[in-house]
C-alpha cells in the first residue's frame, strides 16, 4: 500500500468536512397547551416537510435538522431517539409531554450521546434550527405552556426547543 503524504492534521480536517446523505428531523408543533415533536429521517428534509404539513392540523413553529453521514446512521439515530422517548410517544413518530421543557431535556440527553459518537470518529456536527411560521408556545417558568402567540407577532418568550 503506498504511503500517504497527508499529515494527521490534514486527515482530521478532511474528516470534519463531510456531506450528509440524510438528516434526522425534529418538527415542533403546538396544539392547545401542549408541544409535540415528530422525529424522523429523510434524504430530502424540505420535501419531507412539505409532505408532512398537509396532514397536520397546525403549522409547525420550528424544525431542527441533524445531518447524518449515511441513511443507515439516520435510521439508527431515529431508532435511538424513539427508544429513549418511548414513554413520551403519543402516536407513531410524535412525542409530547405536558411539561415541554422536560421533553426537551430528555431529547438533549440523547443528542449529547449522538454528538459524542460523532466526536469519537472525528466528525463535527451541530443541530440546525429553522424557525417556521406556525404559532409559538409561551412557557411558564416551570415549563408548561401558558398560551400561544401568533407567529407574526414578535416575542421574547417563545420555546427554546
Amino acid at each position: 500500500m503506498p504511503a500517504s503524504n497527508d499529515t494527521p492534521e490534514q486527515n482530521d480536517h478532511e474528516k470534519s468536512k463531510w456531506e450528509p446523505e440524510a438528516w434526522l428531523y425534529f418538527i415542533w408543533i403546538v396544539l392547545g397547551f401542549r408541544v409535540y415533536c415528530k422525529i424522523g429521517y429523510s434524504t430530502n428534509p424540505a420535501s419531507r416537510y412539505n409532505q408532512l404539513i398537509t396532514g397536520i392540523p397546525e403549522r409547525p413553529y420550528r424544525i431542527h435538522l441533524l445531518p447524518c453521514l449515511t441513511v443507515e446512521q439516520a435510521k439508527l439515530f431515529e431508532s435511538m431517539f424513539h427508544d429513549h422517548l418511548q414513554n413520551y410517544r403519543t402516536r407513531g413518530e410524535w412525542f409530547s409531554h405536558p411539561n415541554a421543557r422536560h421533553l426537551s431535556k430528555m431529547m438533549h440527553i440523547k443528542m449529547s450521546e449522538i454528538f459524542a459518537l460523532f466526536h469519537t470518529f472525528g466528525y463535527q456536527t451541530e443541530l440546525e434550527r429553522i424557525d417556521l411560521d406556525g404559532d409559538r408556545p409561551v412557557f411558564h417558568a416551570n415549563g408548561f405552556v401558558s398560551h400561544v402567540v401568533d407567529s407574526d407577532l414578535p416575542t421574547e418568550h417563545d420555546g427554546s426547543q
